[in-house]
């Protein structure tokens, strides 16, 4: 989603990378709100 290809599951780069973002006048914000919907619904499925 970044540019990278993780193995893994992308959660902890994403946080890692919305760290980074959370300055940026709101942006690391929704890009959280999104990353925890996403989470949920990853341990819903």
């Amino acid at each position: 989603m970044h540019g990278k290809a993780p193995k893994k599951p992308n959660l902890q780069v994403l946080d890692l990378n919305l760290g980074g973002n959370v300055p940026n006048n709101g942006i690391g914000s929704s890009c959280t709100q999104k990353t925890i919907v996403l989470r949920e619904e990853r341990i819903a499925s």
